[in-house]
């Protein structure tokens, strides 16, 4: 049962209010439905019938609303095929739980569900290979058999393929195919005799909310199409396709498409045996589908048909459009020669629904407590379905899962990109075409740019920026010296796959009547894009074109300065009488009597002492308030994140997102102060000095005439300020920071430049700077992720209560189990990009999670997690230094450093303005 409890106590209350059961509920119908519950579910498909099964063996009063009959939405004609190797560690954590699941409910309760007849992607050409090598370089981490297979030991594996064409494969025997009817009849069966009531027949009109404060709402229950109300503190909106119509009813809009989306079975195939592989050609775009003797035959296309379901449909399909699904099978038959002689047994064309980056909505539905989204899974519901169903609830009861699920989590969406309907289609259809293109470290998205800008995006477009899209805003990703401006992504021309009269396929309707392309019959490509062949430079597992740009924008910030527009990050001003007794619980560090004008680095924890975020907290000068500076990335998520724990223990304090009315320029490197002390135009001309702005605090002072706050930090390891603008006085003081730039740059030699994240990247790296949802997360404690001096001082202090502190007490008690550790690579022409494995003196240990080159220190650098040796209690420095460690990528191991310390000014002497005289000296230069 879940605890309810007191603001500010050490130990705090749970998330609802929750009913036991009081014994099994073996059947249900419409006719008995309950008045309350602990948890509604919301969808009968095998998502919801996981969460249901999950939520049951918690203890939780569950009950699960299905409008038709399980599985009849999307579920029923899932392929099912399960493939756990997948580029994202989360992933492989889920889809192996899936597959476990499935193994043990067939055990639980003899419904079959499991096929493991192996799994194959096919490569023809070397990059495709190398990512493969690097998937194989994952499973060993994670004990999942895979190998790497040459043409004719594809052919050994599954004689019908064609192999010529074919430089090699992965091969994972103990992947297989999941029975959609059966793994939901399994999960409803379990969750049965754990007490849950499963209803069918029975539509949900809406989920009632009530109004809270800041325009926010909580959800109360459900109420079906028949007018019975079910109070519960938990929905859960697993509905699929039809997501999007259950979460209207209370205010949320989601970002998810439907499409029609199919596969054939073919007629029995002469030599096909059921022990064959599924077969991924990701080169040709298609799957081939082990199906006894035949075989299903589907892929992705590059102009779906999207489509609006019918709220009735239920167990339905469409026509097959074979113009449509005809460029799938041309590679169906490239590859399997034989099916050209093969009959066709049947055609399935079903609803499924698609989001903007092709990963599934989990998690907490942003502006609605109480409210849970698990939908739009993008044709991987079945492989998903286990391991959503356990995160999510944890999710419910814990408050946070244990694993990293921010890729998933709606909050990775902010509120614009989600209410702009011509964003959401542009970015679903790119996703969906792009399924099966190899996933390289930094690509970058072509549709739906532009929507979100800082105020001075025009002016670094003129200095020849090429912007990346982080959470909908256009950052600066690193400049192209040589460029016109015409580099800038061009209005989104779904890569020419809807021209010729293709439009229809979007389903244009009044929504989108403001897309450049919505009265188009056809869709023509660009015949030029200079921004799509700038990025297509980027596309390898290789250097990268743009590596020896951002190692000169490195070297500027280190000798001169570099100047950053770090407008994307999210700002918040919480106020209100309980404001420093909420800062004081939420953050990690100890607030309490911090001087105005203090800046404070900070994680902000959950129950199990892992880290939702790190970011600073400024007390303003003028008392205004805390003044939160998150990352842009996480922005949204680090609202919803306060605003929920600010409700939950009821502080009485006002929250509020200064996101878009403020900009963020970074001024960095040995010369900023030198450079901008000249460009205050109201003060006393020392506002720069050492000792007057000493590190970690704030001053508000005024420049090309612009009022701000200059924050002295940095996040690239220089002395360094951050000014926050707003916005529309950001392009005079940007203007005023270049032209002065120009000046300081002839007079004393050296380079003052705009810079942009992939520097950030570098520099950040290199001085061990963390960051969230690559190398921390909500699963890594402070001690773990190295940034235990953030929180130490408060835990020293016996009787102050902060979210958290049992949790990290019972960590320091037992010891770290693993730790974030520092890896350079010793051979210097060796590139990284996260998730190579970790080895110590032989035995892997642990997985690279964030990589960057240090172009100071010449040498790429590698950060991830040690796990504790098995015959040692705790990690300590001793083990660390002592062992021997490579990294391992793509079959590979390559010597590395082990680092104790910063590779790079480990002493944080630049930060304090220390440099020596041969890295900087004085000049004073008239502006």
């Amino acid at each position: 049962m879940l605890r309810c409890g007191l603001r500010g106590i050490a130990t705090p209350p749970q998330h609802g209010v929750w009913t036991l059961r009081a014994s099994a509920q073996l059947s249900s119908s419409a006719t008995d439905l309950p008045s309350q519950a602990g948890a509604v579910i919301v969808g009968g498909g095998s998502i919801g019938a996981s969460i249901g099964y999950h939520l049951s063996k918690q203890g939780v009063d569950t009950i699960l609303l299905e409008k038709s009959k399980l599985t009849s939405g999307t579920t029923w004609h899932s392929a099912g095929m399960l493939w756990r190797l997948r580029p994202h560690d989360t992933d492989v954590e889920l889809l192996a739980y899936t597959r476990d699941m499935c193994i043990q409910l067939e055990e639980e309760t003899n419904h079959r569900s499991w096929t493991e007849n192996g799994g194959l992607f096919i490569a023809t050409n070397l990059e495709r290979l190398s990512e493969y090598k690097r998937l194989h370089e994952l499973g060993k981490y994670y004990g999942v058999e895979s190998h790497i297979l040459t043409a004719s030991e594809v052919h050994d594996v599954h004689p019908l393929l064609a192999v010529d064409d074919v430089c090699g494969a992965l091969y994972s025997p103990t992947d297989g195919t999941i029975d959609p009817t059966g793994i939901v009849n399994a999960y409803a069966a379990a969750a049965r005799r754990m007490g849950a009531r499963i209803v069918e027949d029975v539509g949900v009109a809406r989920i009632d909310t009530k109004e809270l404060s800041n325009g926010r709402r909580e959800a109360t229950g459900v109420t079906t199409t028949d007018g019975h109300h079910i109070s519960s503190p938990i929905v859960v909106n697993a509905c699929g396709a039809w997501a999007n119509d259950l979460s209207l009813t209370a205010g949320a809009k989601l970002p998810l498409l439907a499409m029609k989306h199919a596969f054939i079975v073919t007629d029995t195939l002469e030599g096909m045996k059921p022990e064959f592989p599924n077969v991924r050609d990701h080169d040709l775009s298609i799957y081939l589908k082990t199906q006894g003797s035949a075989m299903a035959l589907g892929g992705y296309e590059v102009n779906p048909e999207f489509h609006d379901v019918d709220s009735d449909f239920a167990f339905g399909l469409y026509d097959l459009d074979w113009d449509t699904f005809a460029q799938n099978m041309n590679g169906h038959i490239q590859r399997c020669p034989s099916i050209a002689n093969t009959g066709i047994a049947s055609t399935v064309c079903g609803p499924e629904s698609f989001t903007p980056d092709h990963k599934p909505l989990v998690g907490p539905q942003p502006g609605v407590e109480g409210l849970f989204t698990a939908a739009g899974f993008n044709s991987m519901g079945m492989m998903m379905g286990g391991g959503v169903g356990r995160e999510l609830a944890k999710w419910i009861l814990q408050g946070s899962p244990s694993v990293d699920m921010f890729s998933v989590d709606p909050a990775r969406f902010h509120a614009t990109s989600v209410a702009d309907p011509v964003w959401v289609k542009e970015r679903t259809h790119e996703s969906y075409a792009k399924t099966y293109a190899v996933v390289f470290p930094h690509d970058e998205s072509l549709a739906g740019r532009g929507s979100r800008v800082s105020a001075i995006h025009e002016q670094l477009v003129e200095q020849g920026c090429i912007h990346q899209a982080r959470h909908g805003f256009e950052r600066p990703g690193w400049f192209e010296p040589n460029s016109n401006g015409s580099q800038v992504p061009k209005p989104y021309d779904f890569y020419g796959a809807y021209d010729n009269d293709g439009a229809w396929r979007l389903a244009p309707d009044e929504s989108i009547a403001a897309a450049p392309w919505a009265k188009l019959k056809g869709i023509p490509g660009h015949d030029d894009h200079q921004y799509r062949s700038v990025i297509n430079g980027e596309l390898t597992f290789g250097w990268c074109q743009s590596h020896y740009l951002v190692a000169e924008e490195v070297m500027a910030t280190r000798k001169g300065v570099g100047i950053i527009d770090q407008s994307y990050f999210g700002k918040f001003l919480l106020s209100g009488p309980d404001a420093d007794e909420a800062v004081q619980f939420l953050c990690g560090a100890d607030m309490e009597g911090r001087e105005l004008g203090r800046v404070v680095y900070t994680p902000l924890l959950n129950e199990a002492g892992g880290v939702e975020a790190d970011l600073t907290v400024t007390r303003l000068p003028d008392g205004s308030g805390w003044y939160f500076a998150a990352g842009g990335n996480t922005a949204t998520k680090d609202f919803e994140w306060i605003s929920r724990q600010c409700r939950l223990y009821n502080y009485d304090v006002t929250l509020t997102d200064h996101s878009s009315e403020m900009c963020m320029i970074s001024v960095q490197g040995p010369h900023s102060a030198a450079l901008l002390e000249n460009l205050v135009t109201a003060g006393n001309g020392d506002e720069f000095d050492l000792d007057v702005f000493p590190f970690s605090t704030c001053t508000k002072m005024e420049i090309a005439g612009v009022p701000l706050w200059c924050l002295r930090l940095t996040f690239v390891g220089e002395r360094g300020y951050e000014l926050h603008v707003p916005s529309e006085g950001a392009p005079a003081v940007y203007r005023a920071l270049m032209a002065a730039g120009e000046m300081y740059e002839r007079h004393v030699g050296v380079p003052v430049q705009p810079i942009g994240y992939r520097a950030i990247d570098s520099m950040s790296a290199e001085k061990g700077y963390r960051h969230w949802h690559a190398d921390l997360s909500n699963r890594d404690t402070p001690m773990e992720a190295g940034i235990g001096f953030t929180v130490l001082p408060k835990l020293k202090r016996e009787g102050v209560p902060f979210l958290g502190r049992e949790a990290l007490e019972q960590h320091r008690a037992a010891g770290l189990q693993r730790r974030l550790v520092c890896l350079t690579v010793d051979n210097t022409d060796v590139p990284l990009h996260g998730l190579e494995t970790i080895w110590r003196d032989g035995v892997c240990v642990g997985l690279v999670k964030s990589t960057a080159f240090g172009h100071t220190v010449g040498k790429c650098i590698a950060y991830g997690y040690a796990d504790c040796a098995m015959h040692l209690d705790k990690i300590t420095n001793a083990w660390l230094s002592d062992g021997v460690w490579e990294i391992g990528d793509k079959r590979t191991r390559y010597s590395a450093t082990f680092n104790l310390r910063a590779p790079f000014d480990p002493t944080n002497a630049r930060i304090g303005g220390q440099y020596t005289d041969e890295e900087f000296q004085t000049h004073n230069v008239t502006a």
